[in-house]
């Protein structure tokens, strides 16, 4: 009896552990591990899946579309491994178009299949362009099927922005043509163009040849791809001593009919022989510009100095960045006076010993052309939402006076002079007044 009641109460203590297991596990599973066991029913049971947001467009000034998100149809995408057509799903592909293939290809740039801007404006503007992705919850049957249900939580995209540049596209056209003409009938290397207007900074064009075609940006190598107007320097030689002419009539060391003598056209200075192309005799100091006489020049940089030189170079805004919103933009290099040697003042006034972009060597012409201001350059003319409210737009932003307007009117005057009568004759246009410098 004894031996009965001992394996009685060993089976009773057997079950009760059996069932304090079952109840420990029941609560486990319940209460501590809900979470994760509702989680893995809904994996079963639903899906989520991403609504992706449409890419802004960039137009131009006037509102032609210059880059634009299309939709294409008729991707599908096999469910599962079976060809039964049931078990497929079409799912939309966005491609990004650029209607003016390799004419604004540096500018604009392109996206990376992401959908992310890797260059020019697409990258500058990306976070603007890009606007915010969305998600909806899925229904998932016993045969995977998908169907969107009411009720499931959801989450709408929010669309990019619209970008309008300061481009105009029939300007931006006729720009990359022309340089293409020219760097093909001077079977030069490359070229680049930049068209600006004076007065507000608006870029209206930005041409690189070679360019690329931002369509397939895969075909052209990343040189190819970079905006050489604002990432590459060079040394501006005789186009900067617009920059040498403006320091000597701002300091009033020099006017238009003042009298250099141009020593033949050979002269030695810092132990280096200067020589023009042609033996000037006296010249004029308008003269003198016109006919980009490397003698007088010499002399007129010995009368400016280091440091009234070296201000000028600052003010018109070499050595640093315009600042203008494209990526890739180099700040050129200006050495300290203090880095200087003996020669340097002379070759730097002829554009020597110094390295600048074309979008710097612009600004000094127009500093000249609007009364004597440095202004910023602008490339977006404004920022508009899908409700069509301009939510940016561009300001004009002078930085700084760097001469005066009497010097600035009397610079246009010797401009043109080089145009008329000197090195610049090859710019002529009849009927239009133009002013440049070689």
């Amino acid at each position: 009896m004894g031996q009965f009641r001992a394996r009685l109460s060993l089976i009773i203590i057997i079950l009760g552990l059996g069932g304090l297991s079952v109840v420990t596990r029941l609560f486990v599973v319940q209460v501590l591990e809900n979470k994760r066991y509702a989680e893995r029913s809904r994996d079963q049971t639903e899906t989520r899946r991403m609504l992706s947001a449409r890419r802004g467009a960039i137009l131009d000034r006037n509102g032609v579309v210059l880059a634009s998100s299309v939709e294409n149809a008729g991707f599908i995408k096999p469910v599962d491994l079976g060809l039964n057509p049931k078990k497929t799903e079409s799912q939309s592909q966005i491609r990004r178009v650029y209607p003016l293939g390799p004419a604004a290809g540096a500018l604009l740039g392109y996206v990376g299949t992401d959908g992310y801007g890797l260059s020019g404006i697409e990258y500058a503007f990306d976070n603007t362009l890009r606007g915010e992705d969305g998600w909806i919850i899925l229904q998932k049957d016993g045969r995977n099927q998908k169907y969107r249900k009411l009720g499931l939580p959801s989450k709408e995209p929010v669309n990019g922005n619209n970008i309008y540049l300061t481009i105009d596209n029939n300007v931006q056209k006729i720009a990359q043509n022309v340089l293409r003409q020219t760097v093909n009938s001077l079977e030069a290397k490359g070229g680049m163009c930049i068209i600006m207007d004076p007065v507000s900074g608006r870029i209206l064009a930005m041409a690189n040849e070679p360019s690329f075609d931002p369509n397939i940006p895969g075909n052209f190598s990343g040189s190819q791809r970079q905006n050489k107007c604002i990432g590459a320097v060079y040394e501006p030689g005789s186009t900067f001593k617009l920059v040498t002419a403006a320091a000597a009539m701002q300091e009033k060391i020099k006017s238009e009919q003042d009298i250099i003598y141009g020593n033949n056209g050979v002269f030695e200075i810092y132990k280096q022989t200067i020589r023009d192309h042609n033996p000037y005799g006296n010249l004029t100091f308008s003269k003198a510009l016109s006919y980009s006489s490397n003698v007088c020049f010499a002399k007129i940089a010995s009368e400016i100095g280091n440091d009234k030189l070296y201000r000028y170079i600052r003010d018109f805004g070499f050595g640093t960045k315009t600042e203008i919103d494209l990526p890739g933009e180099e700040s050129g290099i200006v050495h300290p006076i203090k880095s200087w040697s003996g020669r340097s003042l002379v070759t730097i006034a002829m554009g020597q010993e110094i390295s600048v972009t074309l979008l710097q060597m612009l600004m000094p012409f127009a500093v000249v052309a609007n009364g004597g201001i440095l202004v910023k350059p602008a490339i977006c003319e404004k920022i508009i939402n899908q409700k069509n409210e301009i939510i940016e737009s561009m300001r004009f932003q002078p930085v700084r006076r760097v001469i005066s307007e009497d010097v600035a009117s009397r610079l246009r005057m010797m401009l043109k002079s080089v145009v008329e009568d000197g090195t610049g004759k090859n710019a002529r246009i009849e009927g239009i007044s133009v002013a440049g410098k070689t």
